[in-house]
C-alpha cells in the first residue's frame, strides 16, 4: 500500500457505519418524542377538558350560572 493513499472500500464502510449511526439516533429520538409528544399533549388539553365540561354542564341546562374561568 503506498503512503498517503486509503484502502479501496474504506469510504463505503464509512458510509455503512454513518447509515446505522443515523437509523440509531432515528429510532432513539422516535423512542423519546412520543412519550414527551403524548404527556404534552395531554397537559395541553387539561383547560380544553374543563371547557368542554363547563360547555356541556351549560348546555344541557343543569348548571346555568357556570361560567368558563378566564385567565
Amino acid at each position: 500500500m503506498v503512503e498517503g493513499l486509503l484502502p479501496v472500500g474504506w469510504d463505503l464502510r464509512l458510509m455503512a457505519r454513518l447509515r446505522k449511526g443515523f437509523y440509531v439516533a432515528g429510532f432513539l429520538t422516535i423512542l423519546a418524542a412520543v412519550p414527551c409528544g403524548w404527556l404534552l399533549a395531554r397537559r395541553g388539553l387539561v383547560h380544553v377538558k374543563k371547557i368542554d365540561r363547563a360547555a356541556r354542564s351549560i348546555a344541557t341546562g343543569s348548571d346555568l350560572m357556570r361560567r368558563v374561568p378566564v385567565r
